[in-house]
């Protein structure tokens, strides 16, 4: 599940040059993001997370489209209220890198978990087991997962921006394991009215 240009096209060789069956989701929100990717031909580990942001208050586990959104949420969170959080972006949810998830979540005793996925049975889920099993007596605060609500995914635009997690909710999440008494004020907004023309 990558999150940008780069990891995109070094985990597709990644995936061409093993021997095990694998399946790439692509989240479409992202086929306008912009990076740089090298012309030649390059790997990114299937086995690796990668840390994004590093920070001490806050870890943030996510992957695909929510590092995007999580990106902007530490911004927002350091300007605004002096909270620096690290963010992990997974890569891939089978293998997760559980030990780079503790190895966060040990030293910052906070744990956010931003999934595009559903809360029930998922990624999330799965990513909270890991800490709670192995690495529990260090939390300070309860997990807390931001994830689809349970229900199934609207087409009108108003309850999409209603359904879908995006940077508010990260900030406001943070808020709440930091026990800052604020609210982030800004409305929450997706850019998700863009027309959608494939992959290619």
């Amino acid at each position: 599940m990558p999150s940008s240009p780069y990891d995109a096209k070094g985990m597709m060789i990644s995936s061409l040059n093993s021997n095990m069956p694998i399946i790439c989701i692509e989240h479409r929100w992202l086929y306008d993001e912009k990076g740089v990717v090298p012309e030649e031909i390059y790997s990114v580990s299937l086995d690796n997370a990668k840390i994004v942001e590093h920070g001490e208050d806050a870890t943030i586990i996510t992957s695909s489209y929510m590092v995007v959104e999580a990106i902007k949420a530490a911004k927002i969170l350091y300007n605004d209220y002096n909270i620096q959080v690290e963010i992990i972006d997974l890569r891939t949810i089978r293998p997760i890198d559980g030990s780079l998830v503790c190895q966060s979540v040990k030293k910052t005793g906070r744990a956010l978990i931003a999934d595009i996925g559903w809360k029930s049975c998922g990624v999330s889920a799965e990513v909270a087991a890991i800490i709670a099993e192995n690495v529990g007596q260090y939390l300070k605060s309860n997990i807390i997962r931001i994830t689809l609500p349970d229900y199934p995914a609207p087409a009108s635009f108003v309850m999409e921006q209603e359904y879908y997690p995006a940077v508010k909710d990260i900030v406001d999440g943070v808020l709440k394991l930091k026990k800052v008494n604020a609210e982030f004020k800004e409305e929450k907004s997706l850019n998700i009215e863009k027309p959608f023309k494939g992959p290619f």
